[in-house]
């Protein structure tokens, strides 16, 4: 039956509604976000592709200003070495000019000759076997560090180790011995930063011997100054001995020399199409005169060699063309005129007969701010259009284009469009002026234009050249048809997804809605079912044994689990409440019977206590009577211990007398004893006068008898010698007095000695007897200390008694009266206990209707 107010309807109903409208909004908004990311991710693309094409033409303008530094490198670090080859006054070379510089640079080979000289017999001693290959290298070594030439220059020696030789030995940095030499002080080599050690084991390999250019510090201010390095192999050890000139004002290169120079460049970096150098009128040797059409001169005879290469690898040289011309001459003329470093816009020149694109590097030779001639090097534009079309390749799947820009807008090279080399870019690109004022500029740009008949987006970065001030700039362009396919695909591909999000909320809205239906409608019947079962629990005859149905694990289960145990728990309390009601009334029937013998039993109880107060009345009486004596036994006690103590005061006293007197004696028997010592000495010294005595009355007697024979002249000595003989018996009766009363003396210093021993052992006798009688007078004061504690205990102990006498007396007053009271509480127990068993034989009459 329909019932719109049943609670299976109104869950269907209103989850069915709330699933549709969080459809409806879900759905909403996420169409309305997806169209949106949709046109994000358009945008997104676009964005992207902008930020790539700037990236790759940053890239692609880093790798080209790498390529184009070298070059300029090395024409800058090359024309700063030939400052030096200019004569200082621009004057001719005189005949000893001429001699100095011939002579230094045979020193150089002399010097190597020297000392290859000078390890040949340590050669041939390893080769002959007599010695080992080691100790023989070690010598040479040694013999080699020790070799100067033209006051002070030295050599040193270096393997061949790749890519980077090992310093064998150099006299003046021991350090750098047997390490491979990669310190950046080594790169300074050939004008393009190359490792000196590493440039002439390349210089040996062909002829065995070979010059290398580099720049070193120099000795005391570090400033690095040309240098040039002549190697020579000594195959047998695989060791390349060399040594270095300096470039100063005394020295200069030759034509030939130069043109070594040129031709080594050039060998050794193969991406170069010709190195070349040119100069001013007699301004490099003063001797054009001498050198009119001459390899590498004109008519004019200026210094103007050209080594280039041709497509085969052959290097040739050829005389510069166009030099003093503006225009086909700016290789020249530019450097000249801003005496700075140039690089030269696309333009074609003829190499060994073939007209070849390309472009140039040049950096002028300047001497104390005076222009000299100018060190270039030429690059084959054809290199460079490799380069963007490998580049091109390489981005974007292939569908970029990349083109460089000369300064002036010239197309240096083209992926798309080689045609286009060598032309304006403003006739050939429609917007070639906007692109042209952000290379003058040096400036990124990013636009959309049309060309091919396509829209294109275009990315323009700058490349700055050393210090030309004349940037050149890469172009990237990507199609815009391929940059909006790949926004349509990706939006297409959200628009897939709006699509498909919005028919799976439709299908949860669905099956949302009907499974809510379903779970309402199970969720009703379940609960009609249980409401049914109480129902009939409620409106029968109190029967608890039904139960309702747990089936499920669901709050409805939980539900029915809760009541059935409630129930259980209803019937156990019933049945527990029918045992307890007849269990209190056959306790109520025994209570009664309880207080009527309890009753009995207080009332024999009472007349008890009376009798046991009166006792203890007489007892509170005597122990009074023993607390008072306890009390005057204990004053007696106290009176004895003070009179006990003032005796052990006055023994200790005594005692500390005796001790007193025994220390005295004892160092009155020492003083006596030290007196006898005395006394024994005196006698001693007695002993040397008596002797004394004798002698001079000896002497005396003689004296007497030596002036008796001397006659009248010895008279006044005989009366000397009498008045001395009388001194010395005078001395000897004296003596012999003062040992007598000595020796009374020494006799009755034992004798006090004696005494005071004896005296000494009384003392200590009566000190150990006064002491005893200390330990005695103690003994008694702790006995009687005792006896007045035990007394005071046994006084408090009675006092105690007695309180504890008159504190039982009165419970014993107070347990009466609760007697009394206890009789009349068990009369209202009994009373009490007939109304508990009337109420529990109602109680049992009601629980009894209940069926368990």
């Amino acid at each position: 039956m329909f019932n719109p107010h049943s609670i299976g309807f109104r869950i269907a109903l209103w989850s069915g509604v709330s699933m549709v409208a969080l459809g409806v909004v879900i759905g909403g908004y996420a169409v309305t976000e997806l169209q949106r990311m949709a046109d994000d991710q358009r945008a997104k693309e676009l964005q992207n592709a902008q930020a790539l094409a700037l990236n790759a033409a940053s890239g692609e303008a880093a790798r080209i200003k790498a390529a184009l530094e070298v070059p300029l490198d090395a024409a800058r670090t090359l024309a700063q070495a030939l400052v030096s080859a200019a004569h200082p006054e621009n004057d001719q070379f005189t005949a000893e000019d001429w001699e100095r510089l011939r002579q230094r640079f045979n020193h150089l080979q002399i010097a190597v000759d020297l000392a290859e000289s000078l390890i040949a017999p340590y050669l041939a001693a390893e080769q002959g076997g007599t010695m080992p290959r080691k100790r023989a290298q070690e010598e040479a070594l040694r013999l080699l560090a020790n070799l100067r030439y033209d006051q002070g220059n030295y050599l040193w020696v270096q393997d061949r180790t790749q890519p980077i030789p090992r310093t064998l030995m150099h006299p003046l940095r021991p350090e750098l011995n047997g390490q491979i030499g990669n310190s950046p002080q080594f790169n300074t080599a050939l004008g393009r930063g190359e490792n000196l050690l590493a440039a002439l084991a390349r210089a040996v390999d062909d002829d065995g011997e070979g010059y290398v250019h580099y720049l070193w510090p120099a000795p005391g201010t570090g400033q690095l100054r040309p240098k040039l390095a002549y190697g020579r192999l000594i195959r047998d050890w695989d060791w390349v001995i060399a040594t270095g000139l300096s470039a100063d004002r005394l020295f200069f290169y030759s034509r030939d020399d130069i043109n070594f120079m040129l031709k080594s460049i050039l060998r050794e970096n193969p991406g170069f199409l010709g190195v070349y150098t040119a100069w001013e009128p007699n301004a490099f040797d003063g001797r054009d005169a001498q050198f009119v059409n001459t390899p590498g001169t004109d008519g004019s005879g200026r210094f103007i060699p050209y080594w280039n290469r041709a497509p085969d690898g052959t290097l040739a040289l050829e005389p510069l063309l166009d030099y003093d011309q503006p225009g086909p001459g700016d290789y020249y003329q530019l450097p000249k005129r801003t005496q700075r470093e140039v690089i030269i816009d696309p333009y074609r020149y003829p190499v060994q007969g073939q007209e070849v694109w390309l472009t140039s590097l040049v950096a002028p030779v300047l001497r104390q701010g005076a222009f000299r001639g100018i060190v270039g090097i030429d690059l084959r534009l054809d290199d460079l259009q490799q380069g963007v079309k490998a580049a091109a390749a390489r981005l974007f799947d292939g569908t970029a284009q990349v083109t460089i820009l000369a300064h002036r807008g010239t197309v240096v090279a083209s992926s798309a469009h080689p045609e286009w080399i060598g032309q304006d870019l403003a006739k050939v690109h429609p917007q070639g002026e906007r692109i042209k004022q952000a290379i003058a500029r040096g400036e990124t740009l990013e636009l959309t234009d049309q060309l091919d008949g396509a829209e294109r987006l275009v990315a323009l970065a700058p490349v700055e050249i050393g210090l030309t001030g004349t940037p050149w700039a890469v172009e990237v362009m990507l199609p815009m048809s391929n940059i909006q396919a790949r926004a349509e695909a990706a939006a297409a591909q959200i628009r897939e997804a709006a699509a498909l999000m919005l028919g799976l909320v439709v299908l949860a809205v669905l099956i949302g809605v009907a499974g809510m239906s379903w779970l309402a409608h199970s969720i009703v019947r379940r609960l009609r079912t249980a409401t049914d079962t109480m129902r009939d629990i409620a409106e029968g005859e109190g029967d608890l044994t039904r139960s309702l149905p747990e089936t499920g694990r669901d709050e409805l289960a939980e539900l029915a689990s809760a009541f059935n145990r409630f129930q259980r728990r209803v019937r156990d309390l019933v049945a527990e409440a029918m045992t307890a009601s007849q269990r209190v009334a056959a306790a109520a029937e025994e209570l009664s019977a309880t207080s009527r013998a309890a009753n009995a039993q207080v009332q024999c109880q009472q007349s008890e206590s009376d009798q046991v107060a009166t006792a203890m009345n007489e007892m509170t009486a005597t122990v009074a009577d023993v607390a008072k004596s306890a009390a005057a036994a204990a004053e007696a006690a106290r009176t004895a211990d003070q009179d006990t103590q003032q005796g052990q005061a006055v023994m200790t006293e005594a005692l500390q007398l005796i001790q007193n007197t025994a220390d005295q004696v004892q160092s009155t028997a020492a003083a006596v004893a030290h007196l006898s010592q005395e006394a024994e000495n005196i006698g001693q010294v007695l002993d040397v006068i008596r002797g004394i005595a004798d002698q001079t009355n000896l002497l005396a007697l003689n004296a007497a008898i030596e002036a008796a024979r001397a006659g009248e002249q010895g008279r006044g000595f005989a009366v000397v010698a009498g008045e001395v003989r009388t001194l010395a018996s005078r001395t000897q009766d004296s003596t012999t007095e003062i040992q007598r009363m000595i020796e009374q003396l020494q006799q009755g210093t034992r004798q006090a000695v004696a005494a005071m021993e004896q005296a000494r052992t009384l003392i200590e006798r009566n000190a150990a007897m006064a002491a005893q009688s200390q330990q005695a007078l103690t003994n008694i004061s702790a006995a009687v200390a005792r006896i007045r504690d035990m007394n005071t205990q046994i006084a408090s102990a009675t006092e105690e008694q007695s309180a504890v006498a008159t504190e039982v007396d009165r419970n014993l007053v107070n347990s009466a009266q609760a007697i009394e009271q206890i009789a009349a509480g068990a009369h209202q127990i009994e009373h009490a206990a007939a109304e508990l068993a009337q109420l529990a034989a109602q109680q049992l009459g009601q629980l009894q209707r209940f069926r368990v």
